[in-house]
């Protein structure tokens, strides 16, 4: 999950770097780019979450959120981080299932 996670964390960024830095570039494209890094972050939502890191996975479901707010993955991404969290389920690395 490290490397997945990773993995969407760069995809991320480029994509956010080329929204930003491209005014001249098509609104369907700028527009395509902010969806592709909506799903990334909700990825690496899950990616955190899948690996126990729970503070992780809920500031990327919220950064996927802050991007669209009606993503539903991204939604129950955040809430299941933040039920585990509360509920003091596991630690780093723990996927929440009792297992590593």
């Amino acid at each position: 999950h490290a490397e997945a996670l990773e993995l969407y964390l760069k995809g991320s960024a480029a994509l956010e770097l080329f929204e930003t830095s491209a005014p001249i570039l098509a609104e369907s494209l700028r527009v395509s780019a902010a969806a592709l890094s909506t799903v990334l972050l909700s990825n690496a939502a899950q990616a955190a979450l899948s690996s126990g890191f729970w503070e992780e996975a809920m500031a990327y479901a919220r950064a996927a959120l802050a991007r669209e707010p009606a993503n539903a993955k991204a939604a129950w991404r955040l809430r299941r981080a933040q039920e585990l969290a509360r509920a003091g389920e596991g630690d780093v690395g723990d996927n929440g299932k009792g297992e590593r």
